[in-house]
């Protein structure tokens, strides 16, 4: 069950992955995309309805898409690859090495420096990685993606909430807009797992 607050005209739903239908949805309408994102139009402004909702992640096996890093970032995956020296390690062992580098070495910050655009200026995912080791989830999260993906690991970014609180009597959990995140997921083993490399504390900074 699900009870939140949203825009009159349009919204979008905080719904579970893997949700395939909703009971007492009182919209006037609802849109949906290719990446099951749900947009509900003409809201009372609360809504108070079920989603029900399977697998979140689908096992539809990696494609080649899973398996990119582009060119620009490149280089800084290099150096931090140097860095992990792991290349020898069977793959759940890599996951697990670059999880610890991440909570190890960066710090997690949701304020960032302007950077100088000078002749050899660098992407900001760069710039976190080798520059100021510190940033939001969004940058620990496509780090890994992209560093897997150099180990051979097929990888994708994922958003959503990370459930962070519950009401008094625990009897419903409450996802707030700050409890937003984003991780990685890998395929391995003929599954796609979580992982999740921003260094913990997070939700209280």
């Amino acid at each position: 069950r699900i009870i939140e607050r949203v825009n009159r005209k349009r919204a979008l739903l905080s719904i579970p992955l893997g949700t395939a239908q909703f009971r007492d949805l009182a919209v006037g309408g609802v849109e949906t995309n290719r990446l099951g994102v749900v947009r509900t139009l003409e809201n009372p402004g609360l809504l108070d309805y079920s989603a029900h909702y399977g697998r979140a992640f689908p096992e539809r096996p990696p494609s080649e898409y899973d398996s990119i890093v582009p060119t620009e970032e490149l280089a800084a995956i290099k150096a931090v690859r140097s860095e992990l020296n792991i290349d020898a390690l069977p793959p759940k062992e890599k996951i697990s090495a670059i999880v610890n580098y991440f909570q190890e070495k960066y710090k997690y910050t949701t304020f960032q420096k302007a950077r100088e655009m000078g002749l050899h200026a660098t992407t900001p995912l760069s710039h976190f990685l080798l520059q100021t080791r510190a940033g939001h989830c969004e940058y620990f999260g496509t780090a890994t993606v992209l560093l897997l993906r150099y180990y051979g690991i097929p990888a994708r970014y994922a958003t959503g909430y990370a459930v962070q609180e519950s009401s008094k009597d625990d009897e419903y959990y409450i996802v707030r807009e700050r409890h937003g995140h984003a991780w990685a997921v890998a395929y391995i083993d003929d599954q796609w797992v979580e992982v999740d490399s921003t260094p913990a504390g997070w939700d209280a900074a």
